[in-house]
């Protein structure tokens, strides 16, 4: 159950800021958007907030780089059996950088892979190179 001051969005609660306090294409808008598409299995949205360039770290440490890479590992994710959860940290901007926190939680009652559960902080990067604010480096299992 969601209490004062907080969203549900898919499977995920995150704090509410104020009225008006987040641009509607400001990096957090961004990495909420990113959340939300991930929680609804929509691995290509997902991708479409990544700048072409981006690098996301896989669960292994592997490095994988360009927007069709990281939406071969967002597909993993999206398409596997797992329960997905994301609550939304803090967004730190400084000019045309910002850092974002979000808290992954993981867990499965699979029959075929066994039961599990993980919880991460994930960080994204993102940058504004122009007009619009993109990920440009995600690390969602540290």
């Amino acid at each position: 159950m969601a209490g004062k001051g907080t969203e549900r969005v898919g499977g995920t609660v995150g704090a509410v800021p104020e009225a008006g306090a987040i641009e509607p294409d400001g990096a957090e808008a961004v990495a909420r958007r990113f959340a939300r598409a991930m929680l609804a299995r929509d691995h290509h949205t997902a991708a479409a907030c990544f700048s072409p360039g981006a690098r996301m770290l896989t669960s292994d440490g592997t490095e994988v780089s360009g927007r069709a890479a990281v939406l071969a590992v967002l597909r993993q994710i999206t398409t596997s059996e797992q329960h997905l959860e994301i609550r939304i940290g803090r967004t730190v901007v400084a000019e045309g950088v910002a850092t974002c926190t979000q808290f992954w939680r993981r867990s499965s009652t699979g029959p075929g892979s066994g039961a599990y559960e993980s919880a991460t902080a994930a960080r994204l990067v993102l940058a504004r190179p122009g007009a619009r604010w993109q990920i440009v480096i995600a690390s969602p299992w540290e």
